[in-house]
């Protein structure tokens, strides 16, 4: 919750400081951080900023704009962009109220500060750390967290926890990634790999049951996720599902005996050399079967269908 006993609207962090420091040691390194708060665009008695101070003098380096387009239904949201200078500096975070000083009206019954690409602040907590769109309560829809393969029963420290701000367990499903660890060598990693890993194990149960709808997807990948328990910091484990692991790591049964082999289409063959072989289809069997002609150069290693 807010606090600001100086009333100078720069709010103290549970810990009682003003400023939260964050390491930025890379040179020329693109850093963001985000706030979000209840309350509503546009009120000044609501309208906060997300801060970049060098610690010790506290001047300003950097502020945070409006990042999407004011809609009152959405919760207010502000994105502070950064690129760090060529030599060295230390620096903090503050949450800075908007209303004339001293005059915060309304005050927001939360806000959320967001450090990413990999920087954590000193003072942080992980539960409660989700955020758009993960959290939406959209049907269908799946937020995933991540652990590494080599560990699949330690979540990444990069992984967001729940629950949501009105108190809803995410993510839904944790799923493998290469590397918990953020670094420059690093370029695919964290949620940003999981979600195509998941991504494959919906497109098998959609090819193994292809009348399914997103729902039904959705909660089969649930159901048989492996559990697993949530963490101790963990606000509200839940009866199916928890904020750290929500239903568990991602997995399919191995009932895939049962599934039938695609059909190999015979319109296409194996080219090696460097002649010439031109292919044509036939009219088709019926007005929706496709016609489909084709001119590669090669030499075919099998006899050509007709």
């Amino acid at each position: 919750r807010v606090n600001d006993p100086d009333s100078d609207n720069i709010y103290n962090y549970p810990i009682g400081e003003e400023c939260n420091p964050v390491t930025l040691e890379e040179e020329s390194h693109s850093y963001s951080a985000q706030i979000r708060c209840h309350g509503v665009r546009g009120d000044p008695n609501t309208d906060l900023d997300v801060t970049l101070r060098k610690r010790g003098d506290m001047s300003v380096v950097a502020q945070s704009q409006r990042y999407s387009v004011p809609n009152p239904h959405l919760v207010p949201l502000k994105i502070l962009n950064f690129v760090t200078p060529n030599y060295p500096n230390s620096y903090c975070l503050s949450v800075d109220s908007k209303a004339p000083r001293g005059k915060l009206l309304t005050e927001p019954a939360w806000f959320q500060l967001q450090s990413l690409h990999g920087h954590m602040l000193d003072y942080h907590a992980l539960s409660g750390s989700i955020t758009g769109p993960a959290e939406a309560p959209i049907d269908g829809l799946l937020a995933v967290g991540a652990a590494s393969f080599d560990n699949s029963s330690e979540i990444c420290d990069s992984s967001s926890r729940g629950p949501t701000f009105d108190l809803r367990a995410r993510p839904d499903i944790v799923g493998g990634v290469s590397t918990c660890e953020y670094g420059a060598e690093e370029y695919w990693r964290g949620t940003g790999e999981t979600v195509d890993h998941v991504a494959g194990l919906t497109a098998l149960v959609k090819q193994r049951y292809p009348n399914y709808t997103p729902q039904q997807v959705a909660g089969y990948l649930k159901d048989n996720a492996e559990s697993r328990s949530a963490e101790d910091d963990d606000p509200g484990p839940g009866t199916d599902a928890n904020s750290t692991w929500g239903h568990g790591f991602a997995m399919l049964p191995d009932d895939v005996g049962s599934v039938t082999p695609p059909t190999v289409d015979t319109c296409f063959t194996t080219i090696d050399g460097s002649d010439t072989f031109t292919g044509a289809g036939t009219t088709p069997a019926s007005p929706t079967s496709p016609l489909r002609a084709a001119q590669v150069t090669g030499t075919p290693a099998s006899t050509p269908s007709p």
